[in-house]
């Protein structure tokens, strides 16, 4: 433990064990509770450990889980934990009497940090103390990294930008090829996009040292800033290629759904979800794909069907830029009614930038000479939390200037 610093904590560290049988409940229970700073809520199965979480998981620090858990297996439990950004804070246990090669590179995959294989009373006692050694022992260093995964996952650049005015972090992300990916998400935050791809293509070019599982973190992003720069081709090959490695890493579903998204090949993109929540009908990303797939079809019910089960959890700037992004390409293909409709549907799912969709309709119908409806979205726009980010649109500037009856007798005039 070189070069790290002892922080002493004055409360126990919090145990959640999530084990089916009984016989091994309490075999687990008695070998934690034996070491003295470990306190442990026991739950059976998945389900039940969503259920502790939603009430207590700020109190939590380890869940210590089965692999092979039945219903909702471990692989996938695991993956739900660390997509969700409130759960950041603890640090995932897996055990199993036997991890297979594809169960490790997977593990490693998502960064799940300790694994116990030997399940003895004396080897748990001896590997529970020692996580938590490794635990209270943490550089300032990797602490402050951990809260830029989380600032990323919140998808607040501004912290993001503060945390890397760090020149230790800088330094601790360019020289450590497990870090290194966390550059290109936060230019990804920034919308450098195109700058983002050159970085990973150059790093990626080099003649490295780095292990397959950094490679494919790196791939991954770069996937990402593909997507996000309307270069789906490329992006899609990538996702393609990260499935084939990683099959039951669910992220990579997800991503390629989006990038079928972007190539208009909906009902593909549908299936790729699907495919998801098969095997875990909670995942929010793939949810989101569906709502996404649903208002390009314009099949309202259904979208707002799949936005219920997000219980408000979808609003985000990448969700707005890309309703944003589709939207002007519909319009710019000549699409204005599917626009419209596409425009409508997510007036239901948007509070904080409702007034990019307004303004985004308004456009639309601008654009399809229905000047009225224009001026009304405009005055919608403007109304909403965020109008002072239009007030440089050429549009709302006239329409300020002009007022609602002079905007619509000008421009009717002249279409």
């Amino acid at each position: 433990m070189k070069n790290k610093r002892i922080k002493k904590y004055d409360d126990t560290l919090c145990i959640l064990l999530v084990e089916p049988s009984q016989e091994l409940r309490t075999y687990f229970s008695n070998a934690i509770k034996s070491i003295n700073e470990y306190t442990i809520i026991v739950a059976t199965s998945a389900e039940d450990a969503y259920e502790v979480l939603s009430k207590v998981h700020k109190t939590i620090h380890f869940i210590l889980f089965n692999w092979t858990l039945p219903i909702i297996p471990g692989y996938i439990f695991s993956q739900q934990i660390k997509n969700q950004s409130e759960y950041d804070h603890i640090e995932l246990v897996a055990y199993s009497r036997e991890f297979t090669n594809e169960d490790l590179f997977l593990i490693s995959e998502i960064e799940i940090n300790y694994t116990i294989s030997e399940i003895i009373t004396g080897k748990i006692t001896k590997k529970m103390e020692e996580i938590r050694n490794d635990y209270n022992i943490t550089s300032p260093i990797l602490r402050k990294i951990q809260r830029l995964k989380h600032c990323i996952l919140e998808e607040n650049l501004k912290m993001c930008e503060e945390i890397l005015h760090d020149e230790k972090i800088k330094q601790k992300i360019a020289n450590n090829h497990k870090f290194f990916y966390l550059k290109g998400e936060v230019m990804i935050l920034q919308k450098r996009y195109n700058e983002a791809i050159d970085f990973f293509q150059r790093r990626l070019r080099k003649n490295s040292k780095e292990k397959e599982i950094e490679v494919l973190r790196n791939m991954s992003t770069m996937g990402k800033a593909y997507c996000l720069a309307g270069r789906f081709k490329e992006s899609l090959l990538i996702f393609k290629k990260l499935e084939q490695k990683s099959p039951r890493n669910l992220k990579h579903k997800v991503n390629t759904g989006e990038a079928l998204l972007g190539l208009d090949k909906i009902n593909a993109a549908e299936k790729k979800f699907n495919s998801v929540l098969e095997k875990n009908d909670t995942n929010q990303n793939a949810i989101h794909g569906m709502v996404k797939a649903k208002s390009i079809l314009g099949h309202e019910n259904e979208a707002m069907d799949y936005y219920k089960k997000l219980d408000g959890s979808f609003e985000s700037r990448s969700i707005i830029s890309y309703y944003n992004n589709k939207g002007v390409s519909l319009v710019r293909n000549g699409k204005l009614d599917e626009a419209i409709k596409f425009y409508k549907i997510a007036l239901n799912f948007f509070e904080a930038f409702k007034g990019e969709i307004y303004f985004n309709l308004g456009m639309a119908y601008f654009r399809g000479k229905d000047i009225e409806n224009a001026a009304d979205c405009f005055k919608h726009a403007l109304a909403s939390e965020n109008f002072d980010a239009l007030t440089q649109k050429t549009l709302i500037k006239a329409f300020e200037a002009e007022g609602i009856e002079n905007f619509i007798k000008k421009f009717r005039d002249a279409s």
